[in-house]
């Protein structure tokens, strides 16, 4: 026999956030998307190491560009402030015996990530992307306009 417990009986609000466009904002009917544009053949699969203080400042990354089941690239980033000179190369020995790059964040950003998988319009792939993301900024800056150009 089933007896509600205190918890059962609790209710808890939800919040709902949408973004609705003012009324006669829309200038004629949306565009369909583009039937030719499907989804990319090429993936981005990262992954970042941090400092374990409360600035969680990036170590090292490791990253595998992919098309389809092919590996493209491999490698790993590093900020060279992050690691200890014996980390950076017990790390560069153990890329050199598996044949792997290391190259700073800078690179990998300007390189792999905008130079390679933006211009391949890849799929980025992490298991908590928006931290490992933000782990690899190199600048910010505030967006400006609508189209938040500059952000």
């Amino acid at each position: 026999m089933y007896r509600p417990t205190t918890f059962d009986l609790i209710h808890f609000p939800i919040c709902l956030r949408a973004f609705v466009p003012p009324a006669g904002e829309r200038k004629g009917p949306r565009k369909p998307p583009n039937p030719q544009q499907g989804p990319s053949e090429y993936t981005l699969i990262i992954d970042t190491e941090t400092a374990t203080d409360a600035a969680q400042r990036l170590r090292f990354g490791v990253w595998q560009l992919r098309k389809h089941d092919e590996l493209v690239s491999t490698g790993f980033f590093l900020d060279p402030k992050g690691l200890t000179n014996r980390e950076q190369v017990l790390l560069r020995r153990y890329a050199k015996l598996h044949t792997m790059p290391v190259i700073t964040v800078a690179t990998f950003i300007d390189d792999i990530f905008y130079g390679m998988a933006y211009e391949l319009r890849a799929t980025i792939v992490g298991h908590n992307i928006p931290f490992d993301i933000a782990r690899c900024a190199l600048r910010y800056g505030p967006a400006r306009g609508k189209t938040m150009r500059g952000g």
